[in-house]
């Protein structure tokens, strides 16, 4: 959270810096469509930035799904900011005497019948959307706050839908489905965060995944346990919870898991993976611990 704030407060600033002014130009809504507005987010200069430094934080490779890790850490795309300070900057324009630098540049841009995209032009595009996604007849009325409230409740949708079509994301699915900062994520172990964080969004060496990435792919049900002598696919279940290999060690976990939650015996073997996954306290570091040391 510290470190959030930090690039909140030390680098955003600079990656925002005249964002009202080439906003429009980068986002380019010649198609409008409001899953197409944030899927252009992505493809921003400063949201790269903004990936790359939370991919660093939670220590996974840059092959990390964008959804998973932006869900670990409860964070919307700067491109909301980006918006946000489109439409507030037009309020600003409209604001300054027709007479004045900026009251001229404004009415030149918006009487262009050039066939090119004009920042006026753009902006229309990008209200619209916004309105008509939220309900609102005008958008302009409201805070930039409000504006940013409405924009991140409408990226938190299409987050979760997002989420729902991405084949990788199909364990990920079963422990998230909101937006927000998880709680195992102050564990003061790095090395044990950063580890458990990998197995959660799937960013590890296991067969499931390092199949995807060989040339040509091996097939999902192809991709074998190679540390046991069970036929079992090498996911992130069997991983944690059937594989030989990690027997002794699984088993001092479960014996101090059932002292820290007596229930957690009386669970199915599904229902055990998904609460040592979500858990919090000493359950979770426990869990991190175990990760950490077997997780290749």
């Amino acid at each position: 959270s510290l470190s959030l704030k930090l690039f909140d407060q030390l680098i955003k600033p600079i990656c925002m810096y005249g964002s009202e002014l080439w906003g429009p130009d980068c986002i380019n809504m010649r198609k409008p469509g409001e899953d197409k507005l944030f899927s252009k987010f992505d493809k921003l200069n400063c949201e790269k930035i903004h990936l790359s430094f939370c991919r660093y934080i939670l220590g996974v490779h840059r092959k990390a799904q964008n959804s998973a890790v932006t869900g670990e850490l409860g964070r919307a795309p700067l491109g909301i900011d980006v918006v946000a300070n489109i439409l507030m900057y037009k309020k600003h324009l409209e604001s300054k005497p027709s007479n004045s630098l900026l009251g001229e540049s404004l009415s030149i841009c918006e009487n262009n019948n050039s066939r090119y995209m004009s920042w006026s032009k753009s902006y229309n595009k990008i209200e619209q959307l916004v309105s008509q996604s939220s309900g609102l007849q005008c958008i302009k009325s409201r805070s930039r706050k409000g504006i940013k409230c409405i924009l991140e409740k409408m990226y938190s949708k299409f987050w979760s839908e997002k989420l729902r079509h991405e084949r990788k994301m199909r364990m990920y699915r079963m422990i998230k489905s909101r937006l927000y900062l998880e709680d195992y994520l102050s564990i003061p172990n790095a090395k044990h965060r950063k580890a458990l964080t990998r197995l959660r969004i799937s960013a590890h060496n296991l067969p499931i995944e390092r199949g995807r990435y060989l040339r040509p792919p091996i097939p999902v049900n192809e991709r074998l346990c190679t540390q046991c002598n069970n036929v079992c696919i090498g996911d992130d279940f069997h991983f944690l919870m059937e594989c030989s290999m990690f027997n002794n060690d699984r088993q001092k976990l479960f014996d101090e898991l059932y002292t820290l939650c007596p229930q957690l015996s009386n669970l199915q073997l599904i229902e055990r993976f998904l609460y040592l996954l979500t858990a919090s306290g000493n359950i979770i570091k426990s869990v991190a611990a175990f990760v950490h040391d077997n997780l290749p």
